[in-house]
């Protein structure tokens, strides 16, 4: 009985506190996992479950959103504001739209005459000449520049299909010049003048000639005497440009230009025409030998500055 009484009490006196696992630092025992965020061991079956916890309202460096990937120096961006705002103001600057249809819209709109056949009727022009059934029309299909272009047919029993405009003073000035683009379809013979400028009853006039397929020439009726072939035959089927220029007076000379070059030229002429060489003709001038000729033009203009081509 003494020996059960003395062995109640040493167990009595032998018992052992319950350790106290929680907030303890890892490494941890068995039902217990380590937080390594917090580095404390929690139950096993609360990872995850931070629905209770408390924010701190500490937070750490800020993951950087840049593209190339850095480290972000810092939570807080402490560089000055952009201030530079878009322009949206409109801009008053006029809109190109390209070249006019025709140069005598711009270039050419200060000189003595220009048409470019954008008309649909021929309002620069004073007349036509057009006997029998010879005709001057519109094209849109040939066209140098713009919208159209003037197309003049000779037939084989009229010599002339052309307009006419009265351009140049009388008395005639020191110097005339006129400039025109012209193409001479393949399919028709030689022997075909044009570019002319002439007096009000066509008795003298200065004209280019395309003589015969071996000689293409200048040359004058009634006045001056002057005749030059051309260093060159004009193209067929493509677009030229030819300017004429007389030098009035005596001596005076005669010189012609195709494509910018000057491929013949006269001097020591007397150039002192009785009436004058007002007219500038745009057309077939005349129609040598009785075939049906086709000549199409664009962009003439009259001076008495030299013009140039485009």
């Amino acid at each position: 009985m003494l020996r059960r009484s003395l062995l109640l009490v040493l167990v009595s006196a032998c018992t052992v506190e319950p350790l106290a696992l929680e907030d303890r630092e890892c490494p941890c025992v068995a039902g217990w996992v380590c937080d390594e965020a917090l580095g404390r061991c929690v139950p096993a079956n609360d990872v995850g479950s931070d629905a209770g916890a408390t924010d701190s309202g500490v937070d750490g460096p800020r993951a950087d959103a840049r593209p190339d990937g850095a480290p972000d120096s810092g939570a807080t961006d402490s560089a000055t504001a952009d201030t530079t705002m878009m322009d949206a103001a409109m801009d008053t600057a006029t809109v190109d739209t390209g070249p006019a249809p025709t140069a005598c819209a711009d270039v050419y709109a200060d000189r003595l005459f220009c048409d470019g056949f954008e008309d649909t009727g021929f309002a620069a022009w004073d007349g036509m000449r057009t006997p029998g059934a010879s005709t001057v029309e519109r094209v849109t299909d040939v066209v140098y520049r713009g919208d159209g272009a003037l197309m003049a047919t000779a037939t084989a029993d009229q010599r002339f299909a052309g307009l006419h405009a009265s351009v140049f003073a009388v008395p005639a000035p020191s110097d005339q010049y006129m400039r025109a683009y012209y193409y001479i379809p393949s399919g028709y013979p030689d022997g075909m003048e044009f570019s002319e400028m002439a007096s009000a009853t066509r008795d003298e006039n200065f004209i280019v000639f395309t003589r015969s397929a071996a000689e293409h020439d200048f040359h004058t009726h009634g006045w001056s005497g002057g005749r030059q072939s051309l260093s060159m035959l004009l193209p067929k089927d493509t677009w030229f440009c030819l300017e004429a220029h007389i030098e009035m007076g005596n001596p005076g000379s005669i010189s012609v230009f195709v494509d910018g070059t000057m491929v013949a030229t006269e001097t020591g002429l007397d150039n002192s025409p009785p009436d004058g060489l007002e007219l500038v003709v745009a057309g077939i001038a005349w129609n040598n030998d009785g075939a049906e000729r086709v000549l199409y033009v664009d962009e003439v203009v009259a001076d008495t500055a030299p013009i140039g081509c485009d």
